[in-house]
């Protein structure tokens, strides 16, 4: 009897596993423009936004870009994303 038990334990733990495991051989599901423009004060914890955000991207299937270049804010270049990002970004004098 406790031979059953014990691989049931193991093949729910197997299956429990890869249901928590990001799968990477998807393609990405969205792609994100961050935009990080600030003119004057610049907060500190742009660069590592954009780096976390990178970082844990893949484990969610999406996929970011940065830019502080407002010329990037095209119809040819924002059709190519799902969402747009706008992270500590201040007033645009432009």
């Amino acid at each position: 009897m406790i031979w059953p038990v014990s691989l049931l334990l193991a093949l729910a733990t197997l299956v429990a596993a890869q249901e928590s495991t990001p799968d990477y051989q998807n393609p990405l599901l969205a792609k994100v423009l961050l935009y990080t423009y600030t003119n004057g004060f610049r907060h500190d914890s742009i660069p590592t936004a954009i780096q976390q955000l990178k970082a844990w991207g893949p484990y969610y299937n999406i996929s970011f870009d940065a830019t502080e270049d407002q010329k990037d804010f095209n119809v040819s270049n924002l059709v190519k994303y799902d969402a747009l990002m706008f992270v500590h970004t201040t007033e645009n004098s432009k």
